[in-house]
């Protein structure tokens, strides 16, 4: 492979096509579906991907596709990927009337990249001088699903995981896959210039379903004949604030809390309440433990009125490393293409890609270009220049970094 006149051939195309670009992320931004629903959006995937010179097509199981794109000799087999799903937002102006669905964390970016790289790097003027294989992966179901909605889906037998990429890792997709790449949108709530950064790590999360157990009783009559399954709930939230303030800096750990149930009514003493809590971590080790602390803070908070404790504890996401080697692959194409780059810092957010980057080497990089905060209403696109094709340039220039034994 020529590897310098492959890097500015396709670069020129990126460049002189940026408004086929733009278009797609605009139509993109237009059809927001939740996680594993994401129809309108496979097919717009597959209608995209169908046109261009691919080695093999196919739907995922559930929703989303791969495409395949193999080179005239072996070499490694780096995966291009891009999530599907919106987030509800029902107050963006761009959501959907009906489901309050809206891209507000850019995804709609990242398909337009997976398009963008595709098109060009399957085009006959270079496709034969790429060795190895590229893969297409368009995920679905980034954002968690309501626990309702996924419980529903498994027992329907069309997922066993919440998430995505977990459901693709369960299926054996990684296997083989020697590299990954993937990006996200950035904002500091106004436009910024042009710049990349580099994700070295993020948080993994565990989520836990406290349910506590009392006993009924009229609560003006014979109150004292009852156990206030509510106190228990706030007893046990006073000993959550309380672990707050033993949590070592430098760890990012967060923890959220919602009272999801407390009682019926209030002529009676609750004998139910129920109490959801995430918790986020620089590592496994500090979720589990962390785990195990909230859990005795349940069974004690229980205890303390005669109440009983049960305790549901579900992996949510693996904490993120990013691949060291990629990450220099990425800066060498930002100076080339006189991008500034930076290192952010651990982010305290989770991602499903924390579990793929456990498998196989990751890249996670985030772009400018957007405006307002994520998972807002005022999230918008301030440049599609800088957030649809921009994130080609550096991923196309990466791959050909990677694939060229950079």
């Amino acid at each position: 492979m020529n590897l310098a006149a492959v890097e500015a051939w396709t670069d020129r195309v990126l460049r002189e096509n940026s408004g086929q670009y733009i278009r797609w992320g605009d139509a993109l931004q237009k059809m927001p579906e939740r996680g594993f629903f994401e129809r309108r959006t496979t097919a717009f995937v597959m209608e995209q991907l169908g046109a261009m010179n691919l080695t093999s097509l196919e739907p995922l199981p559930v929703s989303g596709c791969i495409g395949r794109l193999k080179g005239s000799e072996p070499g490694p087999r780096v995966a291009v990927l891009a999530e599907l799903d919106a987030v509800y937002c029902p107050q963006h102006p761009l959501a959907d009337p009906q489901t309050g669905m809206a891209h507000v964390c850019g995804h709609n970016m990242q398909v337009t990249m997976l398009l963008a790289v595709a098109d060009v790097l399957s085009r006959p003027e270079v496709r034969g001088q790429l060795p190895g294989e590229l893969v297409f992966l368009a995920v679905p179901a980034e954002e968690m699903l309501p626990q309702e909605l996924v419980e529903k889906l498994q027992n329907e037998g069309k997922i066993v995981y919440a998430s995505g990429k977990n459901e693709l890792i369960r299926q054996g997709y990684f296997t083989g896959i020697d590299a990954v790449v993937s990006t996200h949108a950035y904002t500091e709530g106004v436009e910024i210039t042009p710049k990349l950064y580099i994700q070295e790590s993020c948080n993994g999360f565990v989520s836990i379903r406290c349910m506590f157990r009392g006993k009924q009783a009229h609560s003006a009559e014979c109150p004292q004949n009852g156990i206030n399954a509510l106190n228990v709930a706030v007893l046990c939230i006073n000993g959550l604030q309380a672990m707050r303030e033993t949590f070592p800096e430098g760890e990012g750990i967060r923890m959220a809390y919602i009272l999801t149930s407390g009682g019926d009514n209030l002529s009676t003493i609750p004998d139910k309440s129920e109490l959801s809590i995430q918790l986020r971590a620089k590592t496994n080790e500090l979720l589990e433990a962390l785990s195990n602390r909230t859990g005795e803070i349940a069974r004690h908070a229980a205890a303390m009125v005669g109440g009983r404790a049960e305790i549901q504890v579900s992996a949510g996401y693996e904490p993120f490393w990013g691949d060291e080697t990629l990450a220099l692959c990425l800066e060498d194409a930002a100076q080339a293409l006189e991008i500034p780059i930076l290192r952010s810092p651990h982010g305290r957010y989770c991602t499903d890609l924390g579990n793929v980057s456990q498998l196989v080497p990751t890249l996670h990089f985030s772009v400018s270009g957007f405006t307002g905060d994520l998972h807002a209403a005022d999230f918008a696109v301030a440049s599609p220049e800088c957030a649809y094709v921009l994130p080609a340039r550096a991923v196309t220039r990466t791959i050909l970094n990677r694939l060229g034994g950079r």
